[in-house]
């Protein structure tokens, strides 16, 4: 049966990124090749990938079989390998769950051993391979995404994490070195929600405003987000708790 089916395969697509054909799979298809089938397709956000040569993984009574003959694609963020969490459905995913997901995807192309084969029709290709309105939603996510981690990496490269500690008898604190005082850095994550970590910062005890509103550190404008306070921490202290 299987054999049959990838008979009946042919690149009836050309691919307007690359030029070249691409395979068009069906959910029956792709079903088709898992437990010891002689060819085994896994597929992720619509993209189906031989991972025939991981046999001893996808195959029966690997430990990553259940990925096989299917679009898994929310399982892959969530780890809900029940058969109702094995599903291509990645409604009401956030920006960074979807990364995790494209991650994957990724790491199947990148991968020497496995090979990508095609598309499969259903909630990410249409009939004629070309993207569904899901997938036009789910790639504008991952741009969002990829550009605000850009954003951060800059912010990080500026205002580097601060050290921190912790122990039973002081507890947690946090520290900067180089003259510098530890803050909340807040950014807003795209779709909503804050970003925030503890950043050094410069500072001069000469130039420093103070009087801030709500623990708003106003010293920092060019800081593309939000610069608080420690709670209980001193304006120019190195260490906070």
């Amino acid at each position: 049966v299987v054999l049959e089916l990838f008979a009946s395969l042919k690149p009836n697509r050309v691919d307007p990124d690359s030029g070249s054909q691409v395979e068009l799979f069906s959910e029956e298809q792709l079903k088709a090749c898992q437990g010891e089938a002689p060819v085994l397709l896994t597929a992720v956000l619509g993209e189906v990938f031989d991972v025939t040569q991981g046999k001893k993984y996808y195959g029966k009574g690997g430990g990553y079989e259940f990925f096989a003959g299917r679009d898994a694609s929310r399982a892959f963020q969530t780890g809900d390998f029940t058969e109702s969490g094995l599903t291509d459905d990645v409604s009401g995913m956030n920006h960074e769950q979807m990364a995790a997901i494209d991650h994957w995807r990724q790491f199947y192309h990148d991968h020497k051993k496995y090979q990508y084969r095609g598309r499969l029709v259903g909630r990410f290709y249409t009939e004629k391979g070309e993207p569904t309105d899901e997938l036009t939603r789910v790639e504008a996510m991952l741009e969002e995404q990829k550009a605000f981690a850009g954003k951060q990496k800059l912010l990080e490269q500026k205002y580097p994490g601060c050290n921190s500690n912790w122990s039973q008898a002081d507890g947690g604190f946090v520290w900067c070195a180089n003259g510098q005082v530890p803050r909340k850095a807040i950014t807003m994550k795209p779709g909503g929600g804050e970003a925030v970590r503890c950043a050094c910062f410069s500072f001069s005890s000469s130039s420093a405003v103070t009087g801030d509103q709500d623990g708003i550190d106003s010293n920092y404008p060019d800081f593309q987000g939000e610069v608080r306070y420690y709670d209980g921490c001193e304006i120019g202290a190195k260490v906070c708790r």
